[in-house]
């Protein structure tokens, strides 16, 4: 009965999976959310499950794809746009600004945060205000507002030190650890910045030597190197790729969606180094 609820929870499960270490089931459940919002022809949900998309690949450090979706990105801030819903696509846009990190995207970043930061104040909505201030720290933090930066953490940091709350700080990724550490130094008691930091995963360097041997006799991607794993949903496209089939024979044959399809060999062909079906075909049977 309740439809965007649903989207919600859909997105926040693969986010969840993937900051679980789980990759693969957070893929499987965004290709379900992305089949849901399909079948409801709503631009609304839709929108929302993109927006969930992107937020997906900045946590799988894909951030080629995120900015894709930012260029295609209009949506005007509304009332509602807030609520206490975890998926806003105003807030995953200033995240992907703040991740290319250019002056000017910074910039435009903080300017929007501050916008939805009045928001957020003006409904009481502290559940947000937590992830504003956090992705506003870091962005004033790479514009060497330094001062400025830390005054804005710790803000955030009374609001969420009650609740316990980690997800708000780990989620930007590394570039927090700095800032909180610079934060700790100022305070008497830091249990909580502690744990802030110790709650984010350890860095695992790309692979640059190929993949691990596999016995999996349907692997396509065993004999050559990547500086990136594929998946195991992109492994399965690559594998039909080779058999030259089309985008809808892919999608029936994995009970996909055609634009899902699409989504994944765009990251196949960024991680294969290629620009085409053919040329990544060509590289999987090593032709």
């Amino acid at each position: 009965m309740h439809t965007r609820a649903a989207v919600d929870a859909l997105v926040v499960l693969a986010l969840t999976r993937q900051a679980m270490q789980q990759p693969d089931v957070a893929e499987q459940t965004m290709d379900r959310l992305l089949e849901f919002t399909g079948e409801l022809r709503d631009s609304q949900h839709l929108s929302v499950a993109r927006s969930g998309q992107a937020r997906l690949a900045l946590l799988r450090g894909e951030r080629e794809l995120a900015v894709g979706w930012l260029q295609s990105f209009d949506e005007q801030l509304t009332g509602a746009a807030m609520f206490l819903w975890l998926e806003v696509p105003l807030v995953t846009k200033a995240r992907v600004l703040v991740a290319i990190g250019s002056a000017e995207s910074l910039q435009q970043a903080s300017e929007l945060l501050a916008t939805l930061r009045g928001v957020a104040e003006a409904q009481h909505n502290v559940c947000q205000m937590i992830d504003l201030l956090a992705l506003q720290a870091l962005a004033l933090e790479k514009l060497r507002r330094d001062e400025e930066a830390l005054g804005v953490l710790e803000h955030a940091l009374v609001l969420a030190e009650p609740g316990g709350w980690i997800r708000p700080f780990v989620e930007p990724g590394r570039a927090m650890v700095p800032l909180l550490q610079r934060a700790g130094e100022r305070r008497q008691e830091r249990t909580y910045i502690d744990r802030l930091l110790h709650a984010f995963p350890a860095q695992v360097p790309l692979l640059t030597a190929g993949r691990p041997a596999t016995d999996d006799p349907g692997s396509v991607t065993s004999g050559f190197a990547l500086v990136e794993p594929l998946t195991a949903r992109e492994e399965q496209i690559l594998a039909l790729l080779t058999q030259r089939l089309r985008d809808k024979e892919i999608a029936a044959r994995l009970f996909i969606s055609t634009q899902t399809v699409n989504f994944h060999l765009k990251n196949i062909y960024r991680k294969l180094g290629v620009s085409n079906r053919r040329e990544a075909a060509a590289k999987a049977t090593g032709h």
